[in-house]
């Protein structure tokens, strides 16, 4: 589905690292589309601040779709949910209310 890309390891300690020249190529490409379709640096702040105020209430539908099956029970199987497992779905949600206004309070 994806085409064969190039990864560089960024540090002989960091495991995991990498750095995908093919990617910074597009990125940089996109980037310097935008600035030329945008043409004003005020038109692009606002086009950034949709983007920013957008992206709050779709990361948090895409959290309550991924979460809530876990926190209602396994319906496709017909069988309810044993106190474990509500207790786990319980400390996920907190866990993730957590990350998200620890986000908010960062900017």
């Amino acid at each position: 589905m994806f085409p064969r890309v190039t990864g560089a390891h960024t540090s002989r300690e960091a495991e995991g690292q990498i750095c995908v020249p093919e990617m910074n190529w597009a990125l940089c490409i996109l980037c310097v589309a935008l600035v030329i379709a945008f043409k004003e640096s005020a038109r692009l702040a606002a086009a950034y601040g949709v983007a920013v105020s957008g992206n709050r209430p779709l990361r948090g539908l895409c959290a309550s779709q991924l979460t809530l099956p876990l926190h209602r029970g396994a319906p496709e199987t017909g069988q309810a949910r044993s106190p474990r497992s509500a207790g786990r779905a319980s400390f996920m949600w907190r866990k993730w209310l957590q990350a998200a206004f620890r986000d908010a309070r960062r900017g």
